[in-house]
C-alpha cells in the first residue's frame, strides 16, 4: 500500500474534475466529490486502485492496490506530474 499527499493550486472543483477526466480517460472509473473518492484504472501490468481525501490545499492518496512491478515512487511522480501542473 501506498499513501501520499500533493499540494495544489486552484478550487477543489476543479481539482476532481482535473483528476475524473484523467481517469476516465485512461478507461479507468471514478467515484468522488470535493471530499473524498476512490478510483480504478487498468494498466498494462494490472490495476491500481484507491482513495483520496481533499484537505486545505492538499491531495491526499491511499493506493489500496497496484501491480507488484510498479514502484510507489512512480504512482505519485505521474500524478503529480498531472494534478499539481
Amino acid at each position: 500500500m501506498c499513501r501520499f499527499s500533493i499540494a495544489y493550486g486552484g478550487s477543489p472543483d476543479e481539482l476532481v474534475q482535473k483528476a475524473r477526466t484523467m481517469v476516465q480517460k485512461a478507461g479507468g472509473t471514478f467515484d468522488g466529490s470535493t471530499d473524498r473518492g476512490s478510483y480504478a484504472v487498468k494498466l498494462p501490468l494490472g490495476q491500481i486502485q484507491g482513495n483520496y481525501t481533499i484537505d486545505a490545499g492538499s491531495l491526499a492518496f491511499e493506493i489500496t492496490k497496484k501491480p507488484m512491478m510498479v514502484p510507489c515512487g512512480a504512482i505519485e511522480g505521474y500524478l503529480k506530474s498531472r494534478l499539481s501542473a
